[in-house]
């Protein structure tokens, strides 16, 4: 597959995950994940693997540097922790993005679209890897793919991670995580050049996948 190709994975799963950087996630960067801390990082690791389908909706804010604005999205999102995940974008345009385990598929109401394979993609993934890896918390793929740092209140935890991947560290400066118990509330991403994109999740729920939904995750 031609490098182009491979920029293409990127930016589109950059765009995926597309809130003011100042929202949140600035503060955790100052707290190391120490090896007493740990205990309590793995445990929040073990109750957000605990569903294997995660559903509600989706509140997206992405800070553009080079235009000095912020662009604001909203819809329904459903991980799963064996297929993937779907954004089901209403407002300002609909759309739904599917990033499969090998694939992103991108179709409009109309029924029209784009699809991505990444067969033999390196880049594509490691990168989708670690995305599955940060919703659905496997503590080996974050300790080995990232730098932790880690906070927690009685009510409330926040997660900031940098890469250790040459290739992820290309896109990515760092990501910030917050929620409380075994929900996330929120995720920041920092880009490498300036740009920021945060989500927050309300309305979780966690039934399974319908066969229609199933059907998305097919990558042919």
């Amino acid at each position: 597959m031609s490098a182009p190709c491979g920029r293409r994975f990127a930016w589109a799963l950059m765009l995926s995950l597309a809130a003011s950087p100042a929202v949140f996630g600035e503060a955790v960067f100052s707290s190391p994940l120490t090896e007493a801390a740990k205990p309590r990082f793995l445990s929040l690791c073990a109750d957000l693997s605990a569903r294997p389908v995660i559903r509600g909706s989706f509140e997206l804010r992405r800070a553009v540097k080079k235009l000095d604005r912020v662009m604001v999205s909203s819809g329904n999102f459903i991980i799963s922790a064996e297929h993937g995940i779907i954004w089901d974008t209403k407002k300002p345009f609909p759309s739904t993005m599917t990033m499969g385990r090998d694939f992103i598929r991108q179709t409009t109401p109309d029924g029209s679209g784009s699809a991505l394979s990444a067969q033999g993609n390196e880049t594509f993934l490691r990168f989708s890897e670690v995305m599955r890896a940060l919703f659905t918390g496997n503590p080996a793929k974050l300790l080995s793919g990232f730098q932790a740092y880690f906070t927690e209140s009685p009510w409330h935890w926040e997660l900031g991670l940098i890469p250790r991947d040459a290739v992820i560290q290309g896109f990515i400066e760092r990501i910030a995580m917050n929620g409380e118990g075994g929900l996330i509330r929120g995720i920041t991403v920092f880009q490498r050049n300036g740009d920021a994109a945060s989500y927050a999740f309300s309305g979780q729920r966690f039934e399974g996948l319908s066969p229609q939904e199933r059907e998305l995750f097919n990558g042919d």
